[in-house]
């Protein structure tokens, strides 16, 4: 279990797509309870949407845990990925993909990445992998 500042929100074991759907659904439920625009809940749901499916995909199973986040001023949530699969051989290699014209739609971990504000990956053969997201709460002025 991952524990910030704020204490963790949700903890979801990561089995199958019926759990990735949940994950979504949860998030951005909590996202949605923190003042979130539906805009950075859609960009970050794809993603935690993404990464749950990755663990189904490869690994079989793990977790996600989504965590409230303060630094400073800023607040946000934190969503971690955790498996113990087969990790990620070439990373550097999987983070330069590109969605393009004869790709999949699939937004992998470089798409990921784009749609957060903070990304971090750590993955070793044979161990696993862990993937890290965060999105900052934005304050949108009223009109």
């Amino acid at each position: 279990m991952i524990k910030t500042s704020g204490g963790e929100l949700i903890s979801i074991p990561i089995n199958s797509y019926e759990d990735v759907v949940i994950a979504r659904q949860q998030v951005r439920t909590k996202m949605e309870e923190m003042g979130y625009t539906l805009i950075d809940q859609s960009m970050t749901v794809a993603a935690v949407s993404e990464l749950a499916r990755n663990i189904v995909i490869h690994a079989g199973r793990g977790t996600m845990s989504a965590s409230c986040e303060e630094r400073g001023t800023k607040r946000g949530i934190t969503c971690v990925f955790e498996d113990a699969g087969p990790g990620i051989d070439d990373l550097e290699k999987i983070l330069q993909k590109k969605s393009g014209a004869g790709m999949s739609v699939e937004l992998g971990l470089s798409g990921s990445r784009n749609l957060s504000d903070e990304f971090s990956v750590k993955s070793s053969i044979g161990k696993g992998t862990t993937v890290s997201i965060t999105k900052w709460l934005r304050i949108v002025p009223l009109h």
